[in-house]
């Protein structure tokens, strides 16, 4: 068994809890490496598409790039889905230790929020749910209860995921790379490698690998796609080298955060849920032994993107399957989401209407009166501007309940 953050078995209660809060808790999780096979890797970033890809000179480019992020908008309202992945190759042929994690995180305001995480470290997983509320964190750790007091930047780094964009300096890049997708412009830079440490070690990394001898960052990329003078996604991928207990370890870590609802987002809680919370316990007094293991087998990755989701349309959002290639979601009388995998439709239904979103070729409409092209922008003559953004949204709903089943539409598509 190799580990970095290994905890003994006679560690005392009180240090525990005092480890269950959403981020060190997760560190420590991270940190109970185990030698062991990848069942699957859904949580790798996404790369960003290369098709339309155009270079520039160097020095052109990314004076394009630094303009175009000092316009860049940080709001204070979204909802953002987020990744996070490592996989530890062991050089004494013990094979790998593999942590991934996702998530979403809804901000309304610096005052309301709510989260959501996936976190598997070999074998184990825990599932963190949470709403934030005027400084005060309620979270649900496999299906143990408690609150913690912290302040807004607190709870964003409680996710894992650098939720800010990065801004990356012409210095710490070897390669620039500028394309466009539609109405967003994509930046994909290649690091050097006093950049990618830098990078890895100051912004991305969690697990402390600075503090390991024989560190080494061998290569790392930044892909950040701007769209309305917003971030809508970045990537990240580093590959690392270190030594652990005198054995070597190849280290692959990326992140990925996507962000979609900007300046939409809503967080609100039932009055049985506030009554709920009054019963939470301060989480330095969890009774750890009523921590219970979650159903990990109906919830681990799938051989690819699609399987994944099949999955976890039924683990985590509670669809039913209707027939072999058809799930659905009915959450009041008269609306429903369905998946239709045999057509590659989601298809969003309010009474009698029907909008669809296919993510195959990336296009939607609704009835046989308008059709819309992601692509492109174009649209039919009967399309009236209400209808094409109702379309719109009803792919944002379909990003979405990709985000919370730890994807992305770039993963669903195929994009590599």
């Amino acid at each position: 068994m190799y580990g970095f953050y290994d905890v003994s078995a006679e560690e005392d209660k009180e240090k525990m809890k005092k480890r269950i809060t959403s981020i060190f808790l997760a560190v420590m999780l991270c940190g109970c490496t185990q030698a062991s096979s990848a069942s699957g890797s859904s949580a790798k970033a996404s790369e960003a598409p290369a098709e339309h890809t155009a270079e520039a000179s160097s020095s052109a480019s990314f004076d394009i790039y630094e303009t175009a992020m000092q316009g860049i908008s940080v709001p204070d309202n979204y909802t953002a889905g987020i990744q996070r992945s490592y996989t530890m190759t062991f050089g004494n042929d013990e094979g790998q230790g593999v942590y991934q994690m996702d998530g979403v995180i809804a901000i309304q305001d610096d005052s309301h929020a709510r989260i959501s995480q996936n976190i598997w470290s070999d074998g184990m997983q825990s599932v963190i749910d949470g709403y934030y509320e005027e400084g005060r964190l309620y979270n649900t750790y496999n299906n143990v209860s408690y609150y913690e007091d912290m302040d807004f930047s607190s709870l964003k780094e409680t996710m894992l995921v650098p939720l800010d964009p990065a801004v990356i300096k012409e210095g710490q890049v070897s390669s620039f790379t500028q394309s466009e997708e539609c109405c967003a412009e994509i930046f994909t830079m290649e690091l050097n490698s006093t950049g990618a440490k830098e990078l890895l070690d100051q912004r991305y990394d969690i697990y402390g690998f600075k503090d390991y001898e024989n560190y080494q960052v061998e290569s790392g990329t930044i892909t950040q796609k701007l769209q309305d003078g917003y971030l809508i996604q970045e990537i990240s991928e580093f590959h690392a080298s270190l030594t652990s207990n005198g054995i070597p370890v190849q280290v692959e870590c990326s992140t990925s955060a996507g962000y979609t609802d900007i300046g939409m987002t809503a967080v609100e809680t039932t009055a049985e849920q506030e009554e709920a919370f009054a019963a939470y316990v301060n989480y330095k007094d969890i009774d750890t032994s009523r921590i219970s293991d979650a159903d990990i087998e109906a919830d681990t990755p799938g051989s690819d993107a699609e399987e994944t989701f099949r999955k976890r349309l039924l683990s985590r959002l509670s669809y039913t399957q209707e027939s072999e290639d058809v799930y659905k979601s009915e959450f009041n009388t008269n609306e429903s989401y369905t998946v239709d995998f045999a057509n590659h439709q989601f298809i969003y239904t309010n009474y009698s209407s029907s909008y669809v979103y296919n993510w195959k070729g990336d296009n939607g409409g609704f009835g046989n009166t308008c059709s819309y092209d992601f692509g492109n922008g174009t649209y039919t003559d009967d399309c009236d501007a209400s209808v094409i953004d109702m379309i719109q949204k009803v792919k944002d709903y379909f990003v979405m309940e990709l985000y919370y089943c730890g994807l992305s539409l770039d993963d669903l598509q195929g994009r590599e």
